[in-house]
């Protein structure tokens, strides 16, 4: 079903991000200067300074959190060298100039020796600054989130211990795998509900998610003087 607010409050912003993207680059643009050219930062297969493997078949995730960068490596379709069988895992990379290091590896193990934890699906630094009830807290709580693809079939998020560096599971759901399918989260998001002023973290299983599009469309008609209906 359309929404009166898109029909009005979007198009301009939508128009602004196509022209954004849309910028051609032709052969006469400028060169950037060679301190921002790319190179090199991370190459599977290496080890850290304290000798653990860093490997994956893919690296999906990406987030900046407390002044470090954070990656998701997974081993979906992995073929095992010698390094052996190995679950997901967190790198961060503490400053530009440092190198790649293992934050945290989900290296629990199934019957059979398959790692139960794969691949990190999503990956996500939040902060909190009013308690479930909408009331203000003395200082504002930050935490890294994240979920993977849990061969059982469980949808589990975890967060980061910023004092100790535990990470800890919270489940969700346990839903049963398919042979095609297996459940999982795909994306995490902060926001702030208005109606309420609660900060709370969704996922795209929270049928809340239509109240972050409502807010987003208010959001546009305010900053462009739009007026919405109620």
């Amino acid at each position: 079903m359309s929404h009166p607010r898109y029909a009005t409050a979007l198009p301009a912003a939508l128009l602004f991000c196509l022209c954004v993207v849309a910028v051609p680059c032709g052969a006469g643009s400028a060169q950037p200067p060679e301190d921002r050219a790319f190179t090199l930062s991370y190459a599977v297969g290496s080890r850290d300074a304290a000798g653990r493997f860093m490997g994956g078949t893919e690296l999906r995730n990406l987030a900046a959190y407390q002044g470090k960068l954070y990656a998701g490596v997974g081993y979906w379709e992995d073929r095992p060298g010698a390094e052996g069988r190995q679950g997901a895992a967190i790198l961060v990379l503490d400053a530009p100039a440092a190198a790649w290091r293992v934050e945290h590896v989900f290296d629990e193990n199934l019957p059979g020796g398959r790692k139960r934890d794969f691949a990190i699906s999503a990956l996500q630094g939040v902060t909190f600054t009013t308690d479930g009830t909408g009331a203000k807290m003395p200082q504002p709580i930050s935490m890294l989130l994240a979920s993977s693809w849990d061969l059982t079939g469980a949808t589990r998020i975890f967060t980061r211990d910023d004092a100790s560096g535990a990470w800890t599971a919270v489940t969700l759901a346990e839903d049963r795998p398919a042979a095609d399918f297996l459940p999982q989260i795909r994306s995490l998001a902060a926001h702030r509900d208005r109606q309420t002023g609660i900060d709370r973290v969704y996922t795209p299983k929270d049928f809340e998610v239509t109240r972050i599009m409502r807010d987003i469309v208010d959001l546009v008609a305010e900053r462009n003087g739009i007026g919405v209906a109620a």
